[in-house]
């Protein structure tokens, strides 16, 4: 049984970071694989450190406190989901480690993220021979990589052995930047089918009311946020809203599990996030995705809608208006992109 090293963001506050986590873990258990996630203590390219950089530059602002105050109150939810379904290990140094995995896997979520990273070569792991680097489907996070970082993501993805990412953007940048091909597959959310995910969740409550479900991880437009209550009221709706990156005490922080759940019992689901995106797809939820404030559509979305031929759940501007959803097809086209992934992990672990 092969050992496999997954280094991804180790984040303790993201909902699709930790279902993504334990997705390739499941993926790669299926296939006969001995997955750990590594933690590696103050690595400069960690998410928490990122986090810790960016709170420093907002000092005691509004923003720092509010974005303090959501990892506290995630905290106590993710922390038992992390403990309970992840396999990890935390890794002082990770050159000590090398020889103890067959192979080391970078991804998913936005390993290759610019702005996270920090020109740190850990997530194109550059610490082990090239025969054992492998990517599932890294992201960028960003359709342009900073001119002064161009030689660095060009060298490290040279020295990958088995390229793969989520986006298309993704593909034109590592034949952009190292003028080498990459294979495009599915999140690791999407190698799971809905009857896998099902499983896991709690049991519904039949006298819950319906209601909508709201993940936002960037904030909401006043104007947006009122015709969706319009919305819910003219339908006899419950409003859930889930928290994002800012606090808010009206806001609901469930547990991983608990979000899926969420989105799979939902009438409709409103959002500006993948993984959101990801799991209405997959328990077949009317959603409408939003951009976030002064960004366009991110590349990983519109990739993910097009391959399901849901481009109307792209919202324009202050849009709401829900078309007929078909989602007869989504189960064949999951399991075609998930045939995709599964032969891209057998290949590259031979």
């Amino acid at each position: 049984m092969k050992k496999i090293g997954i280094i991804t963001l180790n984040s303790g506050n993201n909902y699709g970071n930790r279902l993504q986590n334990y997705a390739l873990q499941r993926a790669l258990e299926s296939i006969d694989c001995q997955p750990c996630t590594l933690v590696i203590n103050d690595s400069p390219s960690s998410l928490r450190l990122f986090i810790r950089r960016a709170m420093s530059k907002l000092s005691n602002t509004s923003p720092r406190i509010s974005r303090l105050k959501m990892i506290a109150a995630k905290e106590k939810n993710f922390k038992p989901f992390s403990e309970k379904m992840l396999k990890t290990t935390v890794v002082e140094d990770i050159d000590d480690i090398v020889d103890n995995y067959d192979y080391f896997i970078t991804g998913s979520d936005q390993v290759w993220n610019p702005h996270f990273i920090r020109m740190d070569d850990t997530n194109f792991l550059s610490f082990a021979p090239k025969d054992k680097r492998i990517s599932y489907a890294a992201s960028f996070g960003v359709s342009e990589i900073p001119d002064d970082q161009k030689n660095f993501f060009r060298d490290n993805i040279r020295g990958i052995n088995h390229i793969s990412v989520r986006e298309q953007d993704g593909v034109r940048l590592v034949k952009d930047l190292a003028g080498g091909g990459a294979k495009l597959v599915p999140d690791p959310t999407m190698l799971l089918n809905e009857k896998q995910w099902s499983d896991l969740l709690p049991a519904k409550s039949q006298s819950d009311k319906k209601y909508i479900f709201i993940y936002f991880l960037r904030g909401v437009d006043p104007d947006l946020e009122k015709k969706i209550k319009d919305f819910a009221a003219d339908r006899d709706l419950e409003i859930y809203r889930v928290m994002g990156d800012y606090y808010d005490a009206d806001h609901k922080t469930p547990d991983p599990l608990g979000f899926v759940a969420g989105i799979k019992h939902a009438e409709f689901v409103f959002t500006d996030s993948f993984h959101a995106c990801v799991f209405s797809i997959i328990m077949k939820t009317p959603f409408k995705v939003y951009g976030r404030k002064d960004m366009k559509m991110s590349s990983r979305i519109e990739t993910l809608l097009q391959n399901y031929h849901l481009e109307h759940a792209m919202s324009s501007g202050e849009d709401i208006s829900f078309e007929e959803y078909d989602f007869s097809g989504v189960e064949e086209i999951r399991k075609r992109g998930a045939e995709v992934g599964f032969n891209f992990l057998k290949s590259s672990l031979k």
